[in-house]
Parts: structure tokens; sequence; C-alpha cells
């Protein structure tokens, strides 16, 4: 093949012989000799810049030609290979090259365009890879997050990790700082299926296998420890179980700068980790030593509910047992006490009767907080069982819890009244569990109000029977109404009173809980409060909300 600088001046040449053939052509057609020429000069010269225009025109059109079949070309050519790589297509090349300078062009031009399809093939490739790496990372924090059990999470974790990052083998360390000792306690399968490793435990202080290698080496200065081929490095510690480590890896699992453990990861592959896997595996980690942190906090918290279960159970059994014992003399202190204050065992003063009363009163009230406390620790044990008994007309058991409470109210300036609505349904109660409550409310009532009004009323609504008591006492702050039904809790009124245990109203709550009702209540400080209770009218029709009150139910 010819340069083109050759075929430009073969062109030039060309255009030589063109020009003369031409001029020799035209003297010819004209049929004009030198002596015409010389007779008619004006003649002569228009003929020659005829000639001249000619030539001109015939000479553009033959470079042109020449040079669009071969440099014009060659170079359109090599620009519409371009724009179809700029497009996308890294496989286009230009085809057909000449051995001229352009051609030489070319060759490299296409030699460019694959060194560029590797590099972005390869890049490709490292963007999937991280991609991937990215999402199995994500993949596996998230399922170890799940699980609690610390052993049951190292062992998924070593497995799992095996598997994401396509590894050799993973084993997870656990440092005992007692001891300043790394113990594995984790290990994923390998291919010869080996019950155990050789490297089981670390003493970091010294002896046993070498301080030099990943493992320990991590754990001491909190930072990763690798080895890029096992054959160029006198640290790395051959494992007959693991024959095919070619690279191994070494991250400390840290939690707020304290040591938790070490993960150790081996491939078959030399140079296995870089730097970029590093940084993803180190980030790994810490989402491992949150997941053991909070798989011990959970550990901490079962240990502790237990205990704290054991020894409320305890607590109760011991109340039970003791609230039984006292009863007996208690009851008996009631019963001899009345009967002396009675007369019943001969004539006894006026002064000695004071003292028998109060006896009475007293023991009276310290049954009332035995009974209280009794009750308490049934329910906390669950043995609380309700006795319900079909057909009860409620307005019997309001007529004895109110007939109980009268006596309560003393010389105090207080009215108790009561309202029930007529015709009420029949109900499958336990009788005496409802009198308490209605107990426990009167009593309530009537402790905190020194003047005024207690009232009790009883309407029928839909499914269930709601029951109001409601006084014109000191109240209840808005901070205290949250906390009233919870068990010794009292409030700043009932400090002051200094009477009871602050059980009432918990037991109170409990009791109509079983009985498939709802309790709340309504209260201003200082104007007084309003306690609900909605019982079922059969326990099997548990009430499930608490129901838009009317005016015509509130007092």
């Amino acid at each position: 093949m010819q340069s083109v600088s050759a075929k430009v001046s073969l062109t030039i040449i060309g255009i030589q012989s063109l020009m003369i053939t031409l001029i020799v052509a035209i003297f010819f057609l004209l049929d004009l000799s030198i002596a015409q020429a010389l007779e008619n000069p004006f003649q002569f010269i228009t003929i020659l810049v005829i000639q001249a225009i000619a030539i001109l025109a015939a000479s553009y059109f033959v470079i042109r030609f020449a040079l669009e079949h071969t440099v014009f070309r060659q170079l359109s050519v090599t620009g519409n290979t371009l724009q179809t790589v700029i497009a996308g297509d890294f496989s286009a090349r230009i085809m057909n090259t000449d051995n001229d300078e352009v051609g030489k062009l070319q060759r490299q031009v296409n030699e460019t365009i694959a060194h560029f399809e590797t590099l972005v093939k390869s890049l490709e490739q490292s963007l999937a890879n991280r991609a991937r790496d990215l999402q199995t990372s994500v993949d596996v924090s998230r399922q170890i997050t799940t699980i609690l059990d610390q052993q049951e999470l190292l062992e998924h974790l070593a497995q799992q990790t095996a598997e994401a990052f396509d590894l050799y083998h993973v084993r997870v360390y656990i440092y005992d700082e007692e001891r300043d000792a790394l113990d594995m306690v984790a290990a994923s399968a390998h291919e010869q299926n080996a019950p155990d490793t050789q490297l089981k435990t670390y003493n970091l202080q010294g002896g046993g296998f070498s301080l030099d290698s990943p493992v320990p080496t991590a754990a001491r200065t909190h930072k990763q420890a690798v080895i890029s081929d096992v054959y160029e490095t006198s640290e790395y510690i051959p494992d007959p179980y693991l024959p095919h480590t070619m690279a191994e890896a070494a991250l400390p699992i840290l939690f707020r700068g304290e040591l938790l453990g070490v993960i150790n990861l081996q491939s078959t592959q030399t140079y296995r980790f870089n730097q970029s896997d590093l940084q993803l595996l180190e980030s790994f980690a810490d989402q491992i030593a949150i997941s053991i942190r909070n798989a011990r906090l959970f550990e901490e918290i079962v240990t502790a509910r237990q205990q704290a279960e054991y020894a409320d159970n305890a607590k109760s059994a011991f109340l039970a047992s003791t609230s039984h014992e006292l009863r007996t003399p208690l009851n008996a202190i009631i019963s001899l006490s009345s009967l002396v204050r009675r007369g019943a065992l001969g004539a006894i003063n006026e002064k000695q009767q004071e003292m028998l009363t109060i006896v009475w009163q007293s023991s009276q009230h310290l049954l009332a907080l035995i009974n209280d406390v009794l009750d308490m620790s049934k329910i906390e044990s669950g043995s609380l069982k309700l006795f319900h008994q079909p057909n009860v007309e409620l307005s019997t058991v309001i007529k004895e819890a109110y007939d109980l409470s009268l006596p309560l109210i003393g010389q105090k300036p207080v009215e108790l009244k009561v309202t029930v609505q007529r015709n009420l349904p029949l109900m499958t109660i336990d009788q005496q569990r409802v009198r308490q409550i209605l107990l426990n409310l009167l009593s309530n009532a009537i402790k905190f109000t020194e003047k005024g009004r207690v009232h009790l009323t009883a309407t029928n609504r839909n499914d269930g029977i709601l029951i109001s008591v409601s006084d014109t006492g000191v109240g209840i702050a808005a901070d205290d109404v949250p906390m009233v039904f919870e068990k010794f809790y009292q409030t700043e009124s009932g400090l002051r009173q200094g009477e009871g245990t602050g059980l009432g109203l918990s037991i109170t709550r409990s009791l109509v809980e079983q009985h498939g009702g709802l309790i709340w209540l309504e209260s201003e400080l200082n104007a007084g409060t309003t306690f609900y209770v909605l019982l079922p009218i059969t326990p099997e029709k548990a009430i499930e909300s608490i129901p838009i009150l009317t005016p015509s139910t509130s007092t």
C-alpha cells in the first residue's frame, strides 16, 4: 500500500499532466493558430482565461476525488467508530486499516478502545462485587440482630459469614477478661468436617501458640491483622484441619473500645483480603459487636427476671403463709374482745368498755390489712379464684356494702346515698368479691371526704352494669391519677391519712378485671372523685372498651 504523501504526489503529477493536456486540447478544439492569436489579442486572452478556469475546476474535482477515496474516507470511518464508542458500544472497531499513516492511527485507536473496554468491564465488575458484598453484609447483619441467644448467634454468624463472603473458614473467639484469654466458641463447617480445630484458646499473657499470629495480634492491638500469603511469613500457624488456607485475616470485635472477641477469616486465595474488603469487614465486625452486646444484655435481663420472679414468688409465698398464720389468733382477739365488750363474760365499767372498743377496732383494722396482703399475694401467684354464682341481684350486694360502710362515717357530716336503677338484670358474679369491690370504693370515698356526700349509683349499660361511686372529698391530682391503681402507691392525701397499705385499689382493679370488667376514674383536685366500674352481666361477655358516658350516668 502507498503512503498518504505518495498518494498526494501522484495526484499533483496527474493534475499537471491533465492541465497540459487540457491546454493542447483546447487549442486544438478552437482551431486557433498563433498568428490568429496575435491578430486578435482580446480573443486570445479570453480563451486563456477560460482555459485557466476550466483547469482549476478540473483540478479541484480531481483532488477532492482523490482525497475522498483516501484520507477523508479513512478519517470518516475513524470518526464514526469513535461516535459508536461514545454511545456505549465498546465492541466497535475500525476494520480494513491500511499501512499508511492514517491506518497506523486507526490501529492505535482500536488499541485504545480495547484498553478502555477492559477498564470499563473491570470497573463494572468491581462495582458489582462491592454492591454484592455490601448487600451480603446488610443481609447477614439483619439476620444476626434477630438472634438473642449468644451461642446460637455466634454459630449462625460464623457459618453465614463464610458462605456470604465465599471464605474457606471462619472462627469466632470470645475474650475472657478474667483469664486474659481468647476462647474459640464457634466455627463454620469446612471441607474435612472436623469436629474441632487446633487453635481453641489463646492465652494473651504468653504460652501456647505464637502471640504474633493474626488472632492474638488483633486482640492485643485492637486493629486488623492480615497474612496475605501464608508461605511468605513465619507468623502463620498451620492447622492440620485447614490444609488449604492461603490467606488469613483477624478483626477485633470492639464495643465502645472494649474488646469482646475476634473474628478469624481464612481463604484459599492469596491476597484475598485487600484494603477495601477489610474496611467492609471491619464495619461488619462493628455490627457483630452490637449483636453480641445485645445478646449479653438479653441474657442478663433474663437472668435478672428469673431471679426477680423467684424472689417475688418467695415473697408472695411468705406473705400468704404469714397472713394465714396471723389471721387465726387475730380472729380470736376480735371475737373475745367483742364478747367482753358486750358484757357476755360479766359486767365491765365504762373505761374498760372504751379500751375494749379500741382493741376491737384496731383488730378489725389489722385484719383488713392482713386480708389485703393475703389477697394481693394470691393475685400475684395466680391462685385467687372467683366463685361465680348465677342469678345474683346486684341491689342485694349493694345493700350489704352500704350497711357495712355506714358505720365508717362516724360523726363526720357526710351523707351516704345509693341510687339503683329498677329491674336490673340478674348477674353471674362472685358475690363476695363484688361486695369487696364496693366496700373498697365506698371506704375510700368516706375516708377522703370530710363533709358533703358519697353517692353510689348502678345503671344498666347494654351487656353490663355500670356502677359509680362519687364523693365531694379532696380529689386526686392529675399526676397521681395514672398511678392510683398501682400496688403500694398512695397519694399525698393518703399519706396524710396514715391508714391503709396502698393495696385496696390495686386489689379492686384485679377483682374487676377477673370478672371481665373495667374500672377507671375521673377526679378534680379539691372537688371530688368518681370511680366507675363496668361489670358484664355474665363473665363470658367481657367488657373490652370504656363506654362514652352521658351526663345522666355521672353524679
